[in-house]
């Protein structure tokens, strides 16, 4: 708690954040009715405190107003080599078909052709490693383990994330590789923990 409200006085749409995949990881760890009520509320009251600090620092008073200053965020002209164009996301149906692509790309672009630098091609491949993790991951992991609670947390983590800076991230590419250094030990760890050879732990533990 004390590492969100901090991370809200730096970014104050960390707070949104962080505290959905709290929320559901403190949820998952408690068996007690009442526990689970008081936590609740308190998740709920944080939750619209940062949510109000979101929109009083965006100047946010109606849904149109927050499609407006997502709409004006994905066209943020960054320049540069690495910078690509962001077709308008003046509705709330446009931003939704838009958010698994802003997403991908905020975890895993650039690939191999994306930037033509030094620095494209070492993010490239870095990238390509993470894309074979996210592919066997997606092979080798049972729908049941998605419900430990770390990794629950992990990966809400990752999506949310994702989604809020996918809209900032996909019209520049290397913008993307410097944000994503605030989620990367957590995809890393997930990344590498769900897509690890079942065959082997049962090995081991025999």
């Amino acid at each position: 708690g004390a590492g969100i409200v901090g991370a809200m006085f730096i970014r104050v749409w960390l707070g949104p954040i962080l505290l959905a995949p709290m929320a559901a990881f403190a949820l998952s760890r408690l068996r007690g009715g009442p526990a689970k009520l008081l936590l609740i509320g308190a998740m709920g009251g944080a939750f619209l405190f940062s949510i109000q600090r979101f929109q009083d620092r965006f100047s946010i008073e109606t849904g149109q107003d927050l499609v407006s200053t997502i709409d004006k965020h994905a066209r943020t002209d960054w320049g540069g080599g690495s910078a690509q164009a962001v077709g308008g996301l003046g509705s709330g149906g446009k931003i939704l078909l838009f958010l698994p692509l802003g997403a991908f790309t905020a975890l895993f672009r650039p690939l191999p052709g994306d930037v033509r630098s030094v620095f494209g091609v070492l993010a490239s491949l870095e990238n390509v490693a993470f894309v074979w993790l996210l592919l066997m991951s997606i092979k080798r992991t049972r729908r049941s383990e998605l419900s430990h609670p770390p990794v629950l947390w992990g990966v809400l983590l990752l999506l949310t994330w994702s989604c809020v800076y996918g809209v900032v991230s996909y019209q520049n590419l290397g913008a993307a590789s410097r944000f994503r250094l605030q989620v990367l030990p957590v995809l890393t760890a997930v990344l590498l923990y769900l897509s690890r050879d079942r065959r082997r732990d049962a090995a081991w533990s025999a």
